[in-house]
């Protein structure tokens, strides 16, 4: 009988056909990948936790990007704030891929193999339509910097990204504006970089705009 993980494997083979054409192609691990300069741009399949064999096959999947560059920087920093290790070291965005009407990935069942190549289509298409653009966004450092506030995706990533490219005083520009933009944001950033700037960074991040005051004060952003 053929094993969930078979099944998904085979809709990515199929996925892999209708995206042969923008260079993607099946790599081990559930997920498709192909590489442009120094990004690395993959499509990852989330398995269902309640797949059973011959009974229900579902998965999700997700977009992320890396930069060789922003994996090598950060390597090599020695500020804790700024030093990454690991399979998230170069990335520099991940979403989940959406569809109309309240769809996700965990509708489609591709248990039964005739029903593969209409979830292969749906999934194609969606990359296609909106997954291909926010990858030509987020593999240039500066167009990535100017979807700070405006897009859901981690902001030290963006930083960090723009950092690995020399682009010290635009990701200082950046930030400035993220704060302009966003008053109750910038408020609460301001009292992290103050506790920060007394304290040290701390052990762990309560949220996301703690991590990006730690590592704007770290890499001399902080408006």
């Amino acid at each position: 009988m053929e094993t969930p993980r078979e099944a998904i494997d085979d809709t990515l083979r199929h996925i892999a056909d209708r995206l042969a054409d923008c260079g993607f192609a099946v790599r081990s691990g559930h997920k498709l990948a192909r590489k442009r300069g120094d990004m690395t741009e993959e499509l990852h399949a989330q398995a269902d936790r309640g797949n059973r064999a011959g009974e229900v096959v579902r998965f999700r999947l997700s977009a992320m990007t890396h930069s060789a560059a922003a994996k090598r920087w950060t390597m090599v920093q020695t500020e804790p704030a700024l030093h990454s290790e690991g399979p998230f070291a170069g990335v520099v965005g991940s979403t989940q891929l959406h569809f109309a009407e309240g769809l996700n990935g965990r509708d489609f069942d591709v248990v039964n193999p005739d029903d593969r190549p209409f979830v292969a289509e749906t999934f194609a298409a969606r990359v296609l339509q909106t997954v291909l653009p926010w990858f030509d966004t987020l593999d240039d450092p500066e167009a990535a910097l100017a979807t700070m506030g405006d897009v859901p995706t981690n902001e030290t990533w963006l930083l960090r990204f723009a950092l690995a490219h020399g682009l010290d005083a635009e990701a200082r520009d950046a930030l400035a504006r993220r704060c302009g933009r966003y008053p109750d944001f910038a408020r609460e950033f301001a009292q992290y970089v103050a506790q920060i700037a007394a304290n040290g960074p701390p052990q762990g991040y309560r949220d996301a705009t703690e991590e990006l005051a730690a590592f704007a004060v770290a890499a001399n952003l902080a408006p």
